[in-house]
């Protein structure tokens, strides 16, 4: 983090916060909470096939957290 040194990381901070709530706001949130750049939100179309394109990107997609919540 010292490579970015102070302002660095400020701008990196922000805009962390700017494209999460990007994209929490294309989603439906299981939560109506404040959040800096995490969040949880509910599935969008078939799981599986959702976590095989993102490992074809090399994203390793969230924990899926049916088993712990009720929505």
């Amino acid at each position: 983090m010292s490579v970015y040194g102070k302002q660095g990381l400020r701008e990196l901070a922000e805009q962390n916060l700017a494209k999460a709530h990007y994209l929490a706001a294309n989603c439906r949130l299981l939560f109506d909470a404040p959040f800096f750049h995490e969040f949880v939100f509910g599935p969008m179309g078939n799981l599986r096939s959702n976590y095989g394109e993102l490992l074809t990107k090399k994203i390793i997609g969230g924990l899926p957290l049916g088993r712990f919540i009720r929505s």
